[in-house]
């Protein structure tokens, strides 16, 4: 098959080439379309695992992703893990995706899910609305908003 490295000099150590081993990216293009995949096919455990790998490549093989597609990463990698039942370590991956990325509104819509979830539908509210703010017609985020001001009404009486 077809090798996933190739080696890259990297800055000078000394006044000598430092090689890095770099991985293709169409490998974690691959990573990225089958954990997407699971995730529909709610197999929250190989997705979660196909987002780590990706984690696991760009740390130790040098790869650079950029700041929105890692952004995405989290938000995704964050899905698998509220599959899966790990609310705190979801909600930490959408932090480090809205750190990176603050315009992703499927982060804040799934901060809504995970907030509510916890029963802060004030802290639900206040992303479902930020999601809405970038993309007005996100049906995910005009449902979760309805959904927690529902809840927030019958909880105060």
């Amino acid at each position: 098959g077809r090798s996933c490295t190739n080696i890259q000099p990297g800055p000078l150590n000394g006044g000598r080439p430092n090689f890095v081993i770099k991985r293709k990216t169409d490998h974690i293009d691959a990573l990225f379309k089958r954990g997407e995949f699971f995730l529909k096919l709610k197999e929250f455990g190989k997705s979660q695992g196909d987002f780590n790998k990706i984690f696991a490549t760009q740390k130790n093989a040098a790869v650079i992703l950029s700041n929105k597609r890692k952004a995405k990463l989290f938000y995704l990698r964050a899905q698998a893990k509220r599959g899966l039942g790990y609310t705190e370590n979801a909600i930490k991956d959408l932090g480090d995706a809205s750190r990176l990325d603050a315009r992703l509104p499927g982060t804040h819509k799934e901060m809504g899910y995970l907030m509510a979830l916890k029963g802060d539908h004030v802290a639900a509210l206040k992303s479902f609305n930020q999601a809405l703010v970038l993309d007005a017609n996100y049906a995910d985020a005009l449902v979760g908003r309805a959904s927690s001001y529902f809840f927030r009404a019958n909880m105060t009486g």
